[in-house]
């Protein structure tokens, strides 16, 4: 079932959306405000679930399939417990999971209209402007051993990887700027789109940079389906030609670790992930091939991450949690392929290559982006 929000006269904003969209900022730089009860904007988050609950009393609240789906894997992960190496890790990935998709069913069940959508998605696109300047000119090197640029606020340093993941949607929001605005709007694109991939090559994130450019090669494909949309599709051409032909002379610009790293044959050799899934599928099929080794067993078991949600998924909880846990983003996907809508449809294709490469079961990255392609769907422009 679909709602379209209704369009008023003078802006409107909401309350509960209006403080949803506040804590989508917040979660930004949510790495950087982590106490000893864990991070900050957890509470804020149950501050805002409660808000909604309680606005709805006496008050029909509706639930989509994926988050059905998501609360099914849940409860299969937790059953998933009783053979489990050990419970502690497997405890915190469900109250992680759990948290955000708690907060998502809150998100899209709270009061909003087309004035709140918009500052929702204006903000969100603010604060990943915000974070990708604040990459630019304040970045500081990864672990003091590598010259990979990252940031660092309150003594605490952000994975490289994880923040260009943070940075996705604003490359996203700038391609529509880029497709849908005037003449100045798309310069300022232009503009914005090279500092940012200024600073994720910087990172030295070569799981990023895939990701990124699943993002442009998405957006464009479906925004060229359109009979006044085939010049975008030249423009991405041209683009790529551009950064195949000159793409050592860019990768050498930033130093020789950041070269090395990002050379083309450095993304199949020497990459220890690699190993990683390796073992974890092979364990997998050994130890329990139908029910999985139990959630969050796997580090526990081998001391490391396996760093491949979905390899993570089938090896802990069986291909029937596999499949119980890719329904929602399946869904998600179907949706935003059903309304043409680019803009989502490029960052679920670019935080799925994301999450290929580390965890994320409760990662802001993912999660900011699974709930903006949810509450898309309220967004009268692309009903």
């Amino acid at each position: 079932m679909y709602y379209s929000l209704k369009q008023s006269a003078k802006p409107k904003y909401k309350l509960i959306p209006f403080l949803f969209a506040f804590y989508t900022a917040f979660s930004f730089f949510d790495f950087f405000f982590i106490g000893s009860m864990g991070s900050i904007s957890k509470f804020f988050a149950i501050f805002l679930i409660g808000l909604v609950f309680l606005s709805k009393i006496n008050k029909k609240m509706h639930i989509e399939n994926h988050t059905i789906f998501s609360v099914l894997w849940m409860l299969w992960a937790a059953i998933s417990l009783l053979w489990a190496s050990g419970t502690s890790n497997g405890i915190d990935i469900l109250m992680g999971y759990g948290m955000n998709v708690l907060l998502l069913f809150a998100m899209y069940n709270a009061d909003w209209n087309k004035d709140s959508y918009d500052l929702y998605k204006n903000v969100f696109y603010a604060a990943g402007i915000l974070l990708v300047f604040i990459a630019l000119f304040g970045s500081t090197t990864y672990r003091e051993t590598t010259t990979r640029s990252t940031i660092s606020l309150l003594g605490r340093n952000m994975d490289p990887n994880k923040l260009v993941y943070l940075m996705l949607p604003s490359l996203a929001f700038t391609l529509e700027h880029f497709t849908t605005g005037k003449l100045f709007k798309r310069v300022c694109a232009i503009g914005f789109s090279l500092i940012w991939f200024y600073v994720a090559f910087s990172t030295g994130s070569r799981s990023g940079l895939i990701a990124a450019i699943a993002v442009v090669c998405v957006y464009f494909f479906f925004e060229s389906r359109g009979k006044k949309q085939k010049s975008y599709l030249l423009t991405f051409f041209v683009f790529a030609v551009v950064i195949l032909l000159f793409y050592d002379k860019i990768i050498s610009s930033f130093g020789s670790e950041i070269s090395n790293r990002l050379n083309v044959s450095s993304f199949s050799e020497g990459d220890t992930r690699l190993v990683i899934w390796e073992n974890a599928l092979k364990t997998f099929y050994r130890e329990n091939p139908f029910l999985g080794l139990g959630v969050g067993s796997y580090r526990l078991m081998y001391g490391q991450e396996v760093h491949n949600l979905f390899v993570q998924t089938l090896t802990e909880t069986g291909l029937q949690g596999l499949i119980l846990f890719l329904t929602p983003i399946v869904c998600m996907f179907k949706d935003a392929y059903k309304r043409k809508d680019s803009l989502s449809m490029a960052m679920l294709f670019g935080i799925v290559i994301a999450v290929f490469f580390l965890n994320g079961y409760s990662e802001k990255f993912l999660w900011n982006i699974l709930i903006f392609s949810v509450l898309s769907r309220y967004n009268k422009k692309s009903a």
